[in-house]
């Protein structure tokens, strides 16, 4: 501990983890595997613009088929398109940056990566 002007500093040791990253250690893989299978239910009928939706591949065949019968029953409770939405203000799904009017926008500086992430990038991108 240190003081200067009546005010304690307390120096802690920091402690640097050079192991590589969670998503390195390919948790995703483990996470895939946790999750249900699904299956996709397309709840439209002949001749509409497809509604799908997805259930677990887990499930009872009979407990599969009692809740896609319930889909159906309330398709019409679903918005499947914004157009369904009715009353609902644009500004809520529509993305607006905010720029002062007669001001040229801040252009950022391109930002890179270190030379061996660039590496580690590429290499899961051509897997």
């Amino acid at each position: 501990k240190e003081s200067i002007n009546e005010t304690t500093y307390e120096h802690l040791d920091c402690v640097i983890d050079d192991d590589p990253l969670g998503f390195e250690n390919g948790w995703s893989d483990e996470i895939g595997k946790l999750e249900d299978p699904l299956e996709e239910v397309n709840l439209a009928e002949e001749g509409e613009t497809p509604k799908s939706t997805y259930v677990s591949s887990l499930l009872e065949k009979s407990l599969k088929q009692e809740i896609i019968k319930i889909l159906n029953e309330f398709k019409d409770c679903f918005a499947w398109e914004y157009t369904d939405m009715t009353g609902l203000d644009r500004t809520l799904v529509e993305h607006r940056l905010p720029l002062k009017a007669g001001k040229k926008p801040v252009k950022q500086n391109l930002r890179r990566f270190a030379p061996e992430v660039v590496e580690k990038i590429k290499g899961k991108i051509e897997r």
